[in-house]
């Protein structure tokens, strides 16, 4: 069969890098890798962004998830080398050594491919134990991610280990390994099972919790738009078992070894996606400035909650009706020789304005929590009749003296 023929190149400009042929698909599996290594990075920065700026800290989550990135980036780079050895042309036009070569780096990537999916599940195990300090949670993270710590060995096993122990690289059709179908079809439904699982705790995770209806499903969304793994991992194995029963597994595997790469890239990018509201609130409202918010932050160190999906809260600030003050610690040393405090007051839908409160001499702070009854027109609780049940009273006294040296 005579080579195929290309147009001439212009002059002033290079070659294709790779051109694709009809015996010739390999550009494919390239292009899907490379637009994938593009977006995993570009993903990785963007939340090392969001956590140095917006909700920090930097925690096991986002640990794993680095592990994640550095795997799935050998792995799509594990295939890019086995296309240089001639995987995705046909079987007759690749030399046997570069053969045996791409066959034993497919065998590598399969391997990456299990570790990659793995991690990122585990970081968002974490995210939702990061992400709530209530027991029934955590122990339903846990459970996932002893599932996925199971699924995990298993599939490593069933891949490592095949027909043929001392080369297992070679077992990749029907004829060299018939289980090879069924265990990847085995892996690939356990796997679908875990993103269920992933994206059934994010209802768990807003059931009960007083916030918003619309709140509770931009969380659930954060973690939904996982949900399409689900259809790459169903047209992996779907091309998977047509390259299984052919003679030229290289060839005929190309469009497997384009949707693993979707799938890998998918799985990491979307491990970020419950931290890219801060960012998007970010680069589209406030011109690269850090977004004020609502939420105030009460959590203990290491667990910041739901409302850090929402963006960073500020630690020194409380909402008031309208408006929130902004109280700084002050010391006994600077009190000496001042008449005034400044406080500052920054109203909701306003502009921040600098009030001075003479003499602090006597300050008396009250905070009053009453269960919620329907208000009347006067503003009054219809219900309470004056009573002092469930009502929480919080007072604060503060005294300054201020002497005279004689």
């Amino acid at each position: 069969m005579s080579a195929p023929t290309h147009a001439p190149v212009p002059s002033g400009q290079a070659a294709p890098f790779l051109i694709a042929t009809p015996t010739d698909h390999s550009p494919d599996i390239v292009l899907v890798a490379a637009t994938g290594i593009a977006l995993i990075l570009l993903t990785f920065v963007i939340r090392i962004y969001i956590r140095f700026n917006f909700s920090g800290p930097w925690l096991g989550d986002d640990t794993v998830f680095a592990f994640a990135t550095v795997v799935a980036l050998a792995q799509s780079s594990v295939v890019c080398v086995s296309v240089h050895h001639g995987w995705g042309r046909v079987i007759e036009g690749i030399d046997p050594f570069n053969l045996v070569s791409a066959e034993k780096l497919v065998y590598a990537a399969d391997i990456l491919y299990i570790v990659t999916l793995a991690l990122s599940k585990h970081s968002l195990d974490l995210l939702f134990i990061r992400l709530s300090p209530f027991k029934k949670h955590l122990q339903a993270a846990k459970c996932i991610r002893y599932f996925v710590l199971v699924w995990t060995i298993a599939s490593l096993g069933a891949i490592s280990l095949r027909c043929n122990v001392r080369n297992p690289w070679t077992d990749i059709t029907s004829d060299q390994c018939p289980s090879m179908l069924v265990r990847w079809q085995v892996i690939t439904a356990f796997n679908i099972i875990s993103e269920v699982a992933i994206f059934g705790m994010s209802f768990f995770l807003v059931e009960g919790l007083r916030m918003p209806l619309s709140q509770k499903a931009i969380v659930i969304a954060a973690f939904g738009i996982r949900l399409p793994t689900i259809i790459f991992c169903a047209l992996r194995i779907h091309f998977f078992s047509r390259a299984f029963f052919t003679t030229d597994p290289s060839f005929d595997g190309v469009f497997f070894s384009a949707w693993t790469q979707v799938e890998i890239a998918f799985s990491v990018m979307t491990a970020t996606t419950p931290c890219l509201k801060p960012f998007m609130s970010t680069i589209s409202t406030n011109w690269g400035e850090q977004p004020k918010t609502e939420f105030t932050d009460s959590s203990p160190s290491g667990s910041y909650g739901l409302r850090d999906l929402f963006g960073k809260s500020d630690k020194s600030a409380s909402n008031v009706s309208q408006g929130t003050f902004h109280q700084n610690k002050v010391e006994p040393e600077q009190l000496e020789g001042q008449d005034n405090l400044d406080i500052n007051y920054e109203p909701a839908h306003g502009n921040t304005m600098n009030h001075r409160m003479l003499r602090g001499d006597s300050v008396s702070h009250t905070a009053t929590v009453m269960h919620g009854f329907p208000l009347g027109d006067d503003g009054v609780s219809t219900r309470s009749n004056d009573s002092q049940q469930m009502i929480i009273r919080k007072e604060r006294t503060y005294s300054v003296e201020h002497g005279i040296a004689l």
